[in-house]
């Protein structure tokens, strides 16, 4: 409090940052009430910006934000600080697809590309920091998640559910081994926080939720270190699942690319599903919609037919009026200047 009133009594036109503030309120909650009355008393009546930030997302909704808070009606504007997009993180990196391979892996988070910018190889970068007890990732879902959520072992099971293909959330809660409606808030948070998002197919059956890892850090972990924490310590940990990682995450960067790029319109994007079937993106605009497959592979002219033909079967399913089309987004495609003459939006890195 003293800090805060000298605050009050010696500035008149400032910027004042107090960032990593959910550090200090965990030290002392009182700070939370104290900085209200200053505020209210002092330096609300003056030239005054006052920026008050914090890496605990949980926390600064609850203890800063919420309508509990002592805080609650005096803030003109709030950021949620999202992630480098993967323009900007390939920056980090000397060599692009490494970048946009390591982006998949760990994310925009500032911290984790230098990291993995400091290595030759994406392979070497995983083996030393994934896959290693003395490697910085070990432990990082751990720390997350404590500093984050009050019950980390509850949250840690769903995201271990999640990671195995539970995706629905009466499975989710058959895994963890508790009634639906007791796992629903856990759920609720992790969606909260980012970690966790909620899918809905579109142009589908709305009703049909499923739940998937959002934070790639987490799904790299909890795909590639989780189920080899035995076998790193004999050292025979293995890369094989990375292909899970990759394939996974390239539907996200293909959504990403087509909100960034543009390189057609559309109002609405998603995916699809049903009975067994699956279309990777789907974007509407009107009344056209673009049935895309993604494939982190190098195609073939012919594969690449062969997965329009596919497409082709799938859109008979597809509840839309109006008109399709279909294309392809890979790693790399032959004849890519071919299909697009005949009218296929397909795309691969190059044109990332």
């Amino acid at each position: 409090m003293v800090y805060l009133n000298y605050l009050g009594e010696r500035v008149e036109d400032a910027l004042i940052v107090l960032d990593e503030f959910t550090y200090a309120i965990k030290s002392e909650r009182k700070i939370l009430s104290d900085l209200q009355r200053v505020w209210d008393h002092v330096l609300g009546e003056k030239n005054v910006m006052l920026v008050v930030s914090g890496p605990m997302l949980g926390m600064m909704w609850d203890d800063v934000l919420s309508h509990t808070s002592p805080l609650h009606g005096r803030r003109t504007r709030s950021i949620n600080l999202r992630p480098l997009d993967y323009r900007n993180a390939v920056k980090f990196f000397g060599e692009k697809e490494t970048g946009i391979i390591s982006y998949m892996l760990v994310g925009g988070i500032p911290p984790y590309l230098r990291l993995a910018s400091r290595y030759e190889s994406v392979e070497e970068f995983l083996r030393e920091e994934f896959l290693s007890d003395y490697g910085f990732f070990y432990n990082e879902p751990y720390v997350l998640l404590s500093e984050e959520l009050r019950e980390p072992k509850g949250y840690f099971s769903i995201l271990r559910a999640i990671a195995e293909g539970n995706t629905r959330l009466e499975r989710i809660a058959n895994y963890v081994g508790i009634p639906m409606k007791s796992v629903y808030p856990y759920v609720e948070n992790l969606l909260r926080l980012g970690l966790v998002e909620r899918e809905k197919p579109l142009l589908g059956d709305r009703k049909v939720s499923l739940y998937r890892i959002r934070d790639p850090m987490l799904l790299t972990w909890f795909t590639l270190t989780y189920p080899q924490l035995e076998a790193m310590a004999t050292g025979t940990a293995a890369l094989d699942d990375l292909y899970r990682v990759l394939s996974r995450r390239f539907e996200d960067l293909a959504r990403e690319f087509l909100v960034i790029k543009r390189p057609f319109e559309f109002e609405r994007l998603g995916r699809w599903w049903f009975k067994g079937e699956e279309i990777d993106v789907v974007a509407v605009e009107k009344d056209t919609a673009h049935l895309i497959e993604v494939k982190w592979e190098e195609l073939g002219e012919r594969d690449a037919r062969r997965i329009i033909g596919d497409l082709e079967r799938k859109s008979r399913m597809v509840r839309f009026n109006g008109e399709f089309r279909f294309g392809i987004i890979a790693r790399r495609i032959e004849g890519k200047d071919e299909l697009r003459e005949e009218g296929f939006p397909v795309f691969d890195l190059e044109d990332f």
